[in-house]
């Protein structure tokens, strides 16, 4: 009714600690990101397991990075989920296309 896609993206990443020892590890991601002025597109954060933090490397300039540090103890197996979603006005369209497989 508001004449916007919702565009939903998910991100899934698969840990797996084949060493003997524990570890720990960083995973680095890149959320989309608006212009300044841009007030009819927006970028949600739409739920994430476990929760990610803030990324800003203090030697560059990055908008929208985030993280994830985990633990793994030797054999274990975890997935990292991160979600967010991108509204956009109807008749516009994300470079490349809505639908993304």
């Amino acid at each position: 009714l508001k004449g916007v896609n919702t565009l939903r993206h998910e991100i899934t990443v698969t840990l797996l600690n084949h060493l003997a020892k524990p570890i720990t590890i960083e995973v680095r991601e890149r959320l989309p990101v608006t212009k300044d002025d841009e007030k009819k597109i927006q970028v949600e954060e739409s739920g994430c397991e476990p929760n990610w933090e803030p990324y800003e490397p203090e030697d560059e300039r990055l908008k929208g990075g985030r993280k994830w540090l985990v633990d793994l103890e030797p054999g274990v197996e975890r997935k990292l989920i991160g979600a967010y979603t991108i509204t956009i006005p109807s008749g516009d369209e994300l470079v490349g296309g809505n639908r993304r497989e």
